[in-house]
């Protein structure tokens, strides 16, 4: 969101795919990882003089509530919108979905690097050990993308 640098990071005490950024251009961005990988849900500029944002917090007991400080020292806190504070019963199960994911990808590098001695059993082993990998890797895929998928 910004070439100015990102400075302050901080996840959300309530909402595991949340997390805000400060940049070096003053502002402060907010993602939701739940809703888009890649955009920014909120980007708010702080400071119209531009300091960079080196500070951010999620409040821990008033969910709504986020504070940012910047390079002069000034200190800013923000609303949030209830979105951002009230967790989603999907997202865990996304979190322990690609936590598996992770394992399953690591256990076909494993595979891979174990490599074979030239016996053909062993190498039929290692095959199939990868296409199996392969498997349940895209099942877990399209069941990832099932929770990333609005409510039809």
């Amino acid at each position: 969101p910004s070439s100015a640098g990102l400075y302050g990071l901080a996840w959300s005490n309530v909402r595991p795919l949340v997390f805000a950024v400060g940049s070096g251009d003053g502002r402060l961005v907010v993602y939701d990882l739940q809703r888009s990988r890649m955009a920014p849900l909120l980007s708010v500029e702080v400071d119209p003089k531009k300091e960079p944002i080196l500070s951010v917090a999620f409040n821990p007991r008033e969910r709504d509530l986020a504070a940012t400080g910047d390079s002069s020292g000034r200190l800013c806190v923000f609303g949030l919108d209830r979105n951002f504070c009230i967790p989603s019963p999907q997202e865990d199960a996304l979190l322990h979905k690609q936590r598996i994911v992770e394992g399953v990808e690591g256990r076909l590098a494993a595979v891979r690097a174990s490599g074979c001695d030239g016996n053909a059993t062993e190498a039929a082993e290692r095959a199939s050990a990868e296409e199996m990998v392969r498997i349940q890797v895209a099942e877990l895929e399209r069941m990832i993308q099932a929770c990333l998928d609005p409510v039809r």
